[in-house]
């Protein structure tokens, strides 16, 4: 199997592409995450406490 040292530039250059990409995929999916994870306890807040939901609806 060969294996590649990355010291060649070219090499250096695509994997830091390659990094690049899956690290903004990442920030991307951890900001989706938690926006999920906003709207699911904003869901169990109106179900554990109905009155305050209806208050802060109303006023």
């Amino acid at each position: 199997m060969d294996r590649s040292c990355g010291e060649c530039p070219e090499e250096r250059e695509c994997l830091l592409e390659a990094v690049t990409v899956e690290r903004d995929w990442l920030r991307e999916e951890v900001a989706r995450l938690l926006e999920e994870r906003r709207r699911v306890t904003e869901v169990l807040v109106s179900f554990i406490f109905p009155d305050k939901e209806a208050a802060r609806d109303a006023g």
